[in-house]
């Protein structure tokens, strides 16, 4: 790996501290900025918060953080919130931005962290508690949560995981797989279908849409609800593999040779 590249912190805001019940907590709400040469793709390992990502322009990543930390006293929390950070090294062509921790991390303490990406890079987003939205034709998307949800609009290469929350995509990904262990998941798929699409939930509908024809075999294990598919019969080359083990299954498409639906983004109204 490359040494650290530079953060740049511009017009910082100043903390602020809530009273809590059991103490104090510290917020602190910066602009940020990281050096992107030599890199083609970033991985984002963030803590406790959400993390957002949209396309930008090449040669820059730019956006805002906000920080927050727990401690017994206001001042305590802000000398907590004033030690977090984003780090950030090349692994090969990829920039790593981690979450720079307090020294004390045994009180509760979080980041969330939004940026605009060049839109021709690999992201790949990880946070340990909280959700995540990824928006841009980014050719390959990673991302993992240990609880929270995930939205997706993308459609180069998805690969999506959470352990406790919802799964929305939209997109004309011929190559997605969707997984979570406690949560609805919905895709929809724009234009026609025939790669390779998987999703699993242990508890939870799946909702599947194809805009245009759903060239693919299609196959539906629920332990406990229905299976429905909505239009002609799928068939093709492609695939498609819905699992839940708790909720019902459904699968709508239009077949060939008739006009693609309008796709309208299923996270929409929640937002």
């Amino acid at each position: 790996m490359r040494p650290l590249l530079p953060i740049l912190l511009v017009a910082a805001l100043p903390a602020c501290s809530l009273v809590l019940g059991n103490g104090h907590k510290a917020e602190f709400e910066s602009p940020v900025e990281f050096d992107t040469e030599g890199a083609e793709g970033i991985r984002i390992e963030g803590v406790n918060g959400r993390i957002v990502v949209e396309a930008g322009p090449e040669g820059a990543i730019a956006g805002t953080t906000k920080y927050y930390a727990k401690a017994a006293t206001a001042e305590a929390a802000a000398a907590r919130v004033g030690e977090m950070g984003w780090d950030s090294e090349l692994d090969g062509s990829t920039l790593v931005v981690t979450l720079r921790r307090p020294s004390d991390s045994r009180r509760e303490y979080g980041a969330s962290l939004t940026l605009a990406v060049p839109a021709s890079w690999q992201v790949d987003a990880d946070t340990s508690n909280g959700s995540v939205r990824v928006e841009g034709a980014f050719p390959k998307v990673l991302i993992a949560t240990s609880n929270g949800r995930i939205d997706v609009q993308s459609d180069g290469v998805v690969r999506a995981r959470t352990s406790n929350g919802r799964i929305e995509y939209l997109g004309g990904s011929q190559d997605f797989d969707l997984r979570t262990s406690n949560g609805r998941v919905t895709a929809v798929l724009e234009g026609d279908f025939a790669g390779s699409g998987r999703v699993r939930t242990s508890n939870g509908p799946v909702d599947v849409e194809c805009t245009g024809n759903l060239a693919a075999s299609v196959s539906m294990s629920t332990s406990n609800g229905s299976r429905r598919v909505r239009g002609p019969e799928p068939a093709g080359d492609g695939k498609l593999d819905l699992e839940t083990s708790n909720g019902s299954i459904e699968v709508r498409h239009v077949g060939p040779g008739e006009a693609p639906a309008p796709a309208e983004s299923p996270a929409a109204s929640t937002r």
